[in-house]
């Protein structure tokens, strides 16, 4: 069971950094103008980001 929350947790993390990398490359992140706003787009993008790992991760077990 640890093993499972510790791999859904690192898959949202690396996702919710890529995303935010992503997002501010094209412009979208507007970090000290409106935080909150930020913060809610990546948390938004990064949560299916996030699960699609985790059922990719899924089909890896044999």
């Amino acid at each position: 069971m640890f093993a499972f929350i510790f791999r859904v947790v690192v898959a949202y993390l690396i996702a919710f950094i890529v995303v935010s990398l992503i997002l501010f490359s094209i412009g979208k992140l507007p970090i000290i103008d409106e935080t909150i706003i930020t913060i809610k787009r990546i948390i938004v993008i990064s949560m299916p980001a996030s699960m699609g790992a985790i059922i990719v991760d899924g089909f890896d077990k044999e």
